[in-house]
């Protein structure tokens, strides 16, 4: 089974993607961190199907084989969702 992660390179993305590894899923990752950088995946990186991308510019692609989307994608500046609750939509 193929499990889509978007925001596969923070906190809680990292932490869900490397417990499915653990219980033998297939993993594909959506995040705007360059696999590269996504410090949190650096034992895993070669197990995941990494897609540098931001979600807003995902396609029917990224999402093909995939049986099921978590969800983990999220702005991270909380004082610019309240200043600016339209920059945490898009």
């Amino acid at each position: 089974m193929r499990i889509l992660v978007t925001g596969i390179a923070g906190f809680g993305g990292s932490g869900i993607a490397k417990e499915l590894l653990k219980r033998g899923y297939d993993v594909r990752g959506v995040d705007i961190i360059a696999p590269s950088h996504a410090s949190s995946l650096k034992d895993v990186i070669d197990q995941i199907d990494y897609r540098w991308k931001n979600v807003i510019d995902m396609s029917h692609e990224d999402l093909e084989g995939c049986d099921i989307v978590l969800h983990f994608c999220a702005q991270a500046d909380v004082p610019m969702g309240f200043t600016s609750p339209w920059y945490t939509v898009y």
